[in-house]
């Protein structure tokens, strides 16, 4: 679970400008690939031959569209900043919806990304897809009840589900990516250091 008020007026206070629009779910983007820069093990794939560690963040994300569920991916995504990879989204949505996706828009994905917060899920489990070795669910940021220093305050929670392949990578690794990921979510400007 993250605390997501931080995340959520960060984009208010910066995602909203005409010349520099992104969405909550293109933040989340720029922050697992930033998170998977500093963790490159979370960034692999299994194969006969064994594990290999990925250079480049290449996410595939779960877009839903009328031809089905469609994963296309943004490429060096940990080079790229967060108006590039709102563009790109954008335009691999609209494409997606329009079924003008490639094959090769489609192929090539190092770490999957599965935003269902939209449709109002709170949590979800997501299916690694093969041969990577990990895939993140997002659920809806909601207000919940949370006892800080003896006090009841009310905070915006978005939970975050890692499904890993224990061929590749092992719970501790796992769990060093997700906290990574934690403090960017929860405080979005560490990870623009």
């Amino acid at each position: 679970d993250c605390e997501a008020d931080s995340l959520l007026d960060f984009k208010r206070e910066h995602g909203n400008r005409e010349a520099s629009r992104f969405s909550i779910n293109d933040l989340i983007l720029y922050a697992v690939a930033r998170a998977l820069k500093k963790h490159p093990a979370a960034n692999a794939s299994w194969s006969n031959e064994g594990i290999r560690i990925h250079r480049n963040v290449n996410l595939a994300v779960a877009i839903s569209s009328e031809h089905g569920l469609l994963t296309p991916v943004i490429r060096n995504a940990e080079s790229k900043g967060i108006l590039a990879i709102a563009s790109e989204m954008k335009e691999l949505k609209e494409r997606a919806k329009k079924g003008k996706l490639s094959k090769g828009e489609l192929m090539g994905g190092t770490f999957s990304v599965s935003n269902l917060g939209m449709y109002g899920i709170q949590q979800a489990v997501a299916v690694i897809n093969p041969p990577q070795a990990c895939v993140l669910a997002i659920g809806s940021a909601d207000k919940k009840p949370l006892s800080r220093n003896n006090k009841i305050i009310h905070a915006s929670i978005m939970n975050c589900t890692l499904s890993a392949d224990h061929r590749i990578i092992d719970g501790a690794e796992a769990s060093r990516f997700l906290a990574c990921l934690k403090l960017f979510l929860e405080e979005p400007l560490h990870m623009l250091a």
